[in-house]
């Protein structure tokens, strides 16, 4: 015997505990609390989909800024030499440090370009009103991923490394760092909004 999923819009469930309850309109200033567990079920969303779509966007550049420009300018007796953020891993990855820079990679790259692109095709759809090819697929991998984007951490990594380093050369910043700075606190707006819109606009959806 086969069963196949049903979708009740009139019904949520907390990410928490799993208490379920009937959907309740928010309205402004307000959110839902779990009962059961303290934890938040929902609260109106700070800003529209458009606005998450422009946030996105930003946050697409921004990561392309940071990964293409270099993280670091150092120089020493009139030598110099810059790192972006690939290079730093690629070397990092050399000899034993292997599992680590794969670990910094999938983190700091690899999760955050998932995530971007994943709105970015979610979000395109949801602003043309048309429905969105594997949305369902889509959207669970956007929430597995949320608790792995580690940008701030990666961030406040290369501050120390900066300081550390400055003790001893000479040391700029460079572009790749302001840009992390700003992708970091941009990437968990964009991450940790409420998808609850998207679901109803895919159900809404012919």
């Amino acid at each position: 015997m086969t069963f196949e999923p049903k979708a009740y819009p009139d019904l949520m469930s907390c990410e928490q505990c799993d208490e379920v309850y009937a959907r309740q309109e928010i309205r402004k200033g307000e959110k839902l609390i779990c009962a059961r567990c303290s934890s938040r079920l929902e609260s109106e969303p700070r800003f529209t989909v458009s606005t998450w779509m422009a946030l996105t966007v930003t946050a697409a550049c921004l990561f392309v800024f940071a990964n293409a420009f270099p993280v670091a300018v150092i120089s020493l007796d009139g030598l110099q030499n810059q790192a972006t953020v690939w290079q730093a891993i690629l070397a990092l990855g050399q000899g034993p440090g292997a599992p680590v820079a794969l670990a910094a990679g999938l983190v700091t790259i690899g999760i955050p370009a998932v995530q971007i692109t994943l709105l970015l095709w979610v979000l395109s759809f949801a602003l043309a009103g048309r429905s969105c090819p594997y949305f369902v697929s889509a959207m669970r991998l956007l929430h597995f991923c949320r608790p792995w984007g580690m940008t701030e951490v990666f961030l406040l990594g290369i501050l120390v490394a900066i300081i550390k380093l400055s003790a001893y050369l000479h040391v700029v910043i460079g572009v790749g760092v302001f840009s992390i700075a700003l992708l970091a606190p941009l990437m968990a707006v964009i991450t940790l909004r409420s998808t609850h819109e998207l679901w109803l606009r895919y159900e809404d959806e012919p």
